[in-house]
Order: C-alpha cells, then sequence, then structure tokens
C-alpha cells in the first residue's frame, strides 16, 4: 500500500491535468530550463506524451517517450482512417543569460502495414510535426520548412531531425543581433494510418528537444584575447 502511494505522489508531481490539456513540471538543465510545459489536444486528457525525461550530457534536453500514442488499426473491406495529435508548448530559459546556439528536435516512431493478399490494399502510415511556432519577447513566427520525417521499410522506423540555429531565429525574427536567452515553442505531433483490406498502425516512440549554448571561449582564446588588449594598450 505505501509503495503505491509513493508511486500516485510521483505520478502527480510529474503532470496535473486541466481540461483538454496536461501540464508537466519545469525542468532545470544544466544551462538551460523548460518551463511552462503543457501538452493540449482534442483527445487530451490522457496524456499522449505520457513519459517525460531531462537529460543533461552533452546538452540539456527534454524527451517525451509516448508509447501510447497510436493510430488506427483498419478493419478488412473499408476504407478507415484515424488520426492521433497533441500540442506540445514550452518555454526555454537560460539559467545564467546564456544565449541560445540551437535547438534541436528529434522525432521518432515505428509502423505496421499489412495488405491481405489477392486483395487491392489501400495502406498509408504517416508521421508528422507540423507546424512549429516560436515566441521570443511576446512576438511568434511559425518556422518553415517542416521537419522531413523518413521511414526505414527494413525495420519498420521513423526518424526525423530539424535544427534550428540562432542565425535561422535572428533571420525568422529579422533581428540580426538577437540574442536567444528565452525561447517558446509550440509544435504539433501527429500520427496517421489509412487502411483498407489489410492493418496499418503508426507509432510515436520518441519526441526530444535539445537545447545547445553559445560555445564559451576557451581558456587559450581568453589568454590570447587578453594578450591583444594588454599589447594595444601598451600601444596607446
Amino acid at each position: 500500500m505505501r509503495q503505491f502511494v509513493v508511486l500516485a505522489c510521483l505520478v502527480l508531481q510529474l503532470y496535473s491535468t486541466q481540461a483538454d490539456t496536461v501540464s508537466f513540471s519545469n525542468q532545470t538543465g544544466l544551462k538551460f530550463s523548460f518551463q511552462n510545459m503543457v501538452e493540449s489536444g482534442a483527445n487530451v486528457p490522457p496524456s499522449n506524451l505520457e513519459s517525460l525525461t531531462l537529460f543533461t550530457n552533452p546538452y540539456d534536453a527534454i524527451q517525451f517517450k509516448p508509447s501510447a500514442f497510436v493510430a488506427v488499426e483498419s478493419k478488412l473491406g473499408t476504407l478507415e482512417t484515424n488520426s492521433l495529435s497533441s500540442t506540445i508548448n514550452f518555454t526555454a530559459l537560460s539559467n545564467a543569460g546564456l544565449a541560445m546556439e540551437k535547438l534541436l528536435i528529434d522525432i521518432e516512431g515505428t509502423y505496421y502495414e499489412f495488405g491481405l493478399p489477392g486483395q487491392t490494399s489501400v495502406l498509408q502510415t504517416t508521421l508528422s510535426l507540423d507546424p512549429i511556432k516560436f515566441t521570443i519577447g511576446g512576438n511568434t513566427k511559425t518556422w518553415s520548412p517542416s521537419m522531413n520525417v523518413t521511414r526505414n521499410t527494413t525495420d519498420k522506423t521513423w526518424a526525423g531531425h530539424l535544427e534550428v540555429t540562432k542565425s535561422d531565429l535572428q533571420s525568422l525574427f529579422n533581428s540580426p543581433s538577437l540574442e536567444v536567452t528565452q525561447l517558446g515553442v509550440e509544435s504539433l505531433a501527429t500520427v496517421s494510418a489509412t487502411a483498407q483490406w489489410g492493418n496499418a498502425n503508426s507509432y510515436l516512440t520518441f519526441l526530444t528537444y535539445t537545447l545547445q549554448p553559445v560555445p564559451e571561449p576557451s581558456t587559450g582564446a581568453l589568454l590570447a584575447m587578453a594578450a591583444v588588449f594588454g599589447l594595444r594598450k601598451r600601444r596607446a
């Protein structure tokens, strides 16, 4: 009984629910914090994204493991389509004013397609992360192009990777000198399946957001800068 109570408390700490939303607890890494994390959607609650893990090596990252995020199985002979989606919102904050160099977004999943022998089957499965919106200082922009998600037909897996750099955000917000220390992120993850005379399933198994800070100057670089500064000072 005591173990059950402890487990229930841990679950409540992980996320709380409201109408059509699930709120996850704030996570603090070594350089950045992930705050105000909210999942929303027509089928929420319960959470589609389920489990949240914080990683700090080599960079701060949050990873959702949505094992229950699945689409449809068909009924034989009828054309059926089903989809499931969740929108995740969060704010990334620098812990000590260190600017962001890159935001990496990775999406992975699995799928299954099976057509009946002797039948003209219609089988389609999709996994997407689109659109993606960024907010800086109350100004929101939609990122384009969207992530390119590819499939490996041998092991029936999905994979997608997107890198958003500081330069990308400077161009998107038309601010060449922009230093990003606070960034709002909104992305819509969707799996869907269509089948006739067969079965088709789509699964989203991992959704990861990683923040890389602007590289700090090395000790050698700092000494070189100090030497140059000292030389200029003596010449003056």
